[in-house]
């Protein structure tokens, strides 16, 4: 609630539905919150590898949990800054999550899957 308000049910239901899309073999699990020193936010399953395949772009590739998470994430903060009337502040929090994705060890897969 500190990231998204009273939109914090929203937007985690919008991670889990952009994972069960784009990753058909996720099952479910438990995931790790991670707060960004630049005020963002994200989460990511605590285990394993995933691998993606995004229809609109191509995209298809193996990422680590944490990369999957994060790039869940960034597709879900996206996908709400559109449709929801608090979208200034998903759009806010899209920013500063792909910020920190620029720096991850697997920025060019996250890059290439939310092209």
């Amino acid at each position: 609630p500190r990231y998204f308000e009273d939109r914090m049910m929203r937007f985690e239901g919008a991670v889990f539905d952009w994972m069960h899309r784009i990753a058909p073999e996720y099952r479910g699990g438990f995931w790790q919150f991670y707060d960004l020193s630049n005020g963002g936010f994200y989460m990511a399953p605590d285990r394993g590898s995933y691998r993606l395949r995004i229809d609109t772009n191509g995209y298809e590739g193996t990422m680590s949990a944490d990369a999957a998470g994060i790039t869940m994430c960034l597709f879900a903060c996206s996908h709400l800054s559109f449709n929801d009337p608090k979208g200034e502040l998903f759009a806010e929090r899209f920013y500063q999550l792909r910020e920190f994705a620029l720096e991850h060890p697997e920025a060019s897969e996250i890059l290439a899957a939310i092209d």
